[in-house]
């Protein structure tokens, strides 16, 4: 069985949890757990925003390596493979 733990939350925090629950179809702790996780990938993707930022700032001779390498990896976006065709991993 899984360890849980129990966290106090403000009533309207509570209210706005159970109707998540009800609209996808989850417990409140598989609503918070996700929740938990989106919130902490987008906190890594605003920090590699801001990392970006910085070497853009500090060091523009890495940062003009990092943008041709990234072009480079872009181009194949368009290398006329139909993404429907391979398969998607489980959400």
């Amino acid at each position: 069985m899984t360890s849980t733990a129990s966290i106090r939350v403000h009533p309207e925090t509570r209210d706005a949890l159970r109707r998540l629950s009800g609209q996808r179809g989850q417990t409140i702790p598989e609503v918070v757990r996700e929740l938990a996780l989106s919130a902490e990938e987008d906190q890594l993707l605003v920090d590699y925003v801001a990392d970006c930022e910085r070497v853009e700032r500090e060091d523009p001779e890495t940062w003009a390596k990092l943008r041709v390498e990234q072009e480079l990896w872009e181009i194949t976006l368009a290398d006329g493979l139909r993404d429907d065709l391979w398969p998607r991993p489980p959400e």
